[in-house]
């Protein structure tokens, strides 16, 4: 291979600003991750949400679409907690339009996949690399109905990926499949629970504490 020359960052396209119907394709769980924060490690449960997209094109035909021809996606990581001072359940009551009551708890997030959203994106300028951005999910709120005509199916298959299940082969398919990206999936191969579905160790301390979603990623 010949010597390299170096070259400018890439701004490869991303997902558009404004407010877009979108749908949950992806429930990734993340497992235990340890987290550090002003001097201070924890180790804390952790999922992130996916969504698939369905943002006007540019000239008012059809929907934008990434390099690849894809809609474009965007999401979200959270604390594996539903508590009114983390930001998981604070977001689940915003999409829904009115909040959980006692009698969904426990609640099972996976009813959630492949439902429909709608999602509030602003570009974020990277702060010590200017020519790096970033599309930035701001907000979810409930789809009215007027905006749900013609909504497509979705190009991906929404999946919930989960370190607790039953059926590890599916999971195992899954995770080598293309669809996590190769920074999270090197997260999830670095966890207790995954390395205990593959032969690895088992035991790791967790805090659930939701101030955990406050710190910087």
């Amino acid at each position: 291979m010949k010597d390299l020359e170096k070259t400018n960052y890439v701004d490869f396209p991303r997902c558009p600003d404004g407010q877009h119907v979108a749908r949950l394709v992806g429930i990734f769980d993340l497992g235990t991750q340890e987290v550090v924060f002003e001097g201070n490690t924890k180790m804390t449960k952790r999922m992130y949400l996916q969504f698939e997209v369905y943002a006007e094109s540019e000239d008012g035909e059809g929907y934008a679409k990434d390099q690849r021809g894809h809609f474009f996606l965007i999401g979200q990581e959270f604390t594996a907690v539903m508590s009114n001072k983390g930001k998981l359940l604070p977001f689940v009551n915003s999409w829904r339009g009115k909040p959980l009551e006692d009698a969904d708890f426990p609640f099972r997030f996976s009813r959630m996949l492949g439902k429909c959203a709608l999602l509030s994106v602003a570009t974020t300028v990277n702060k010590t690399d200017p020519n790096k951005k970033y599309a930035n999910l701001l907000s979810v709120a409930p789809v009215p109905k007027r905006l749900m005509e013609g909504i497509p199916n979705p190009m991906l298959d929404p999946f919930f990926f989960d370190l607790d299940a039953q059926n590890w082969g599916a999971m195992s398919k899954f995770f080598d499949s293309g669809r996590l990206w190769d920074k999270i999936k090197a997260r999830i191969a670095g966890t207790a629970e995954y390395k205990a579905r593959t032969g690895g160790k088992t035991e790791t301390p967790v805090s659930n504490d939701p101030a955990d979603d406050d710190i910087p990623f």
